[in-house]
């Protein structure tokens, strides 16, 4: 098992104004030493702290699917981040809902993701970063600096299928989902229950992951019936029986089919 450790910063110099992040990449060896793969110093544009922070996450947790990472440790000096990942915090800023989005769907791809918040002295390495790249930045006007990307997805998605829609599914009643990926039988999407919302009792033809993101529900699976709150991962198999509801809180939940 491939196992990264990534320790994520970034700032802005404003906030907003010119931004840049700072990624300390990270793998631990069989024996649990960790050995230097990869530093990441770079301007991001004109942006604020929190949007720099998620950006920093984003591009470490990018980096680390890219070399075959199964499992990924992250340490930021954030606690506004941390908390939000973990489901603690909700995600008020609409700045950052698309980021926090795309995080979360990321972090969701390996088998164990984990965030911790530590002290700006014990994330040095990545503050450097940050750093080296806003220095670099000195004496340009904003106008001059490459402006921020708009966050988007990872991968991108199919097209057209970004954007909030009815839960194509018979007997869901008020579910709206988001598709985020497709790929062959495998998909990522968001699912928002308003209070009250149901998706009738039904069997998967893939296996399928949950993770509850916000607010709380109720999930039977077989037999069983649990609730749902923040954080809580819920795994259906392929042909199991189950059902997803609200009653007086909404909920949102990150919804991958095809992943075991």
């Amino acid at each position: 098992m491939t196992v990264f450790v990534i320790h994520t910063d970034g700032g802005a110099r404003g906030n907003p104004g010119p931004a840049a992040i700072g990624v300390v990449l990270e793998q631990m060896t069989a024996g649990g030493q960790l050995v230097a793969v990869e530093d990441i110093a770079e301007v991001i544009g004109v942006a604020t702290n929190n949007v720099a922070e998620y950006r920093a996450l984003i591009r470490g947790l990018e980096e680390a699917r890219r070399r075959g990472g199964d499992e990924v440790r992250c340490f930021l000096d954030s606690l506004l981040v941390v908390e939000q990942m973990k489901g603690r915090y909700q995600v008020r800023s609409a700045d950052l809902r698309g980021l926090h989005d795309q995080a979360r769907a990321l972090a969701a791809g390996f088998r164990e993701t984990t965030f911790t918040h530590v002290p700006r002295e014990q994330n040095a390495g990545a503050d450097r970063l940050v750093n080296q790249a806003l220095d670099a930045t000195a004496g340009l006007k904003p106008a001059e600096l490459a402006p921020a990307p708009a966050p988007a997805p990872a991968p991108t998605p199919p097209a057209g299928a970004t954007g909030w829609r009815p839960l194509d599914r018979p007997g869901s009643r008020g579910v709206e989902a988001r598709l985020l990926l497709r790929e062959g039988d495998r998909a990522i999407a968001l699912l928002r229950l308003a209070p009250g919302a149901s998706i009738d009792e039904h069997a998967a033809d893939t296996d399928t992951r949950v993770v509850c993101l916000e607010g709380e529900g109720h999930a039977s699976s077989g037999s069983g019936q649990a609730a749902v709150r923040a954080g809580d991962v819920l795994r259906w198999p392929r042909g199991e029986p189950h059902r997803l509801w609200t009653e007086a809180a909404g909920m949102m939940t990150l919804m991958l089919e095809g992943w075991d």
